[in-house]
């Protein structure tokens, strides 16, 4: 079925420029309960799946052959035992299929990328379990934004295995030193792009006419970012309405802030200044 697949790629496109491997079950049970059935549907798409996949595709001249791993594979997760196992596997094959590159028996640099959680992916967890990995590990679920911005950052790092992770990077490097000493750990940067002050100015205030607008009934090209908000006419039920929209992206901010801030340049620049990773995350 592969082989037709492929084969029928060709026909229509000329030639398949990439391979992206991102097929993935689960039974999560503790192994002392977990039977053999459960063990080997498991590592079937990451194991034999992957493998035929690459046998498939040996002949098809690729840029790239990516498999989609998780960081389960490095750090382990309780009740999955043969999801890590599955996804240490597929670590190891990237390695080994570079060798067959150099080889010239494979086209395609592999790489695996080792994902955490993605908040509006598939494997879903609940809130608490959420707030314990922020504690404990510094690490948040990852943004749709953040993951096609890492997905990127790891194809052109020319490495064959990258772990990308969200949140605290601190936090982050001292869990993981803590928890995996054997192994070096470098520098983790936060995913967030790095933007100038000015241009990070501008687009946050252009938010904030946005938001504005969107409480007052406003257009964006009619709000002045000096003049005085209670010229818009908000008044508290509006500073309310504000305050719970910046909510979902800057978290628990002053409930005075627009009495504390009468224009609107005046709040993005506080913003700006005191809040800039939300900030580049909400823009």
């Amino acid at each position: 079925t592969v082989t037709g697949l492929l084969e029928s790629i060709q026909e229509e496109f000329g030639r398949v420029h990439g391979i992206i491997h991102c097929a993935g079950v689960i039974h999560d049970n503790f192994i002392l309960k977990k039977s053999r059935e459960e063990f080997i549907e498991v590592l079937g798409p990451k194991v034999q799946g992957l493998a035929h996949l690459d046998e498939a595709s040996s002949g098809q001249d690729l840029d790239f052959f990516v498999l989609f791993s998780s960081i389960s594979g490095s750090l382990g997760n309780p009740g999955q035992a043969d999801y890590a196992t599955a996804n240490a596997f597929m670590d190891a094959y990237a390695a080994y299929r570079n060798t067959l590159v150099e080889a010239k028996k494979r086209r395609g640099r592999t790489l695996s990328i080792r994902w955490p959680l993605w908040k509006e992916g598939g494997m879903r967890i609940d809130e608490d379990t959420e707030k314990l990995m922020r504690q404990n590990m510094g690490v948040t679920t990852l943004q749709t934004e953040s993951g096609i911005q890492a997905l990127y950052q790891c194809l052109s790092s020319g490495k064959e295995q990258v772990m990308v992770m969200e949140g605290e990077p601190e936090k982050i490097e001292a869990y993981l030193t803590k928890s995996v000493p054997h192994i070096s750990i470098r520098a983790i940067q936060a995913s967030a792009p790095k933007l100038d002050a000015a241009l990070l100015y501008d687009k946050t205030l252009h938010h904030l006419k946005a938001l504005l607008g969107e409480v007052t009934r406003l257009s964006v090209g009619s709000i002045e970012a000096h003049e005085p908000l209670e010229r818009y006419g908000i008044d508290s039920i509006m500073i309310t309405q504000l305050n719970a929209k910046l909510a979902g992206s800057f978290g628990e901010l002053s409930k005075t802030l627009f009495y504390e801030y009468q224009t609107l340049r005046a709040l993005a620049e506080h913003l700006v200044a005191e809040y800039a990773l939300e900030c580049m995350q909400w823009v």
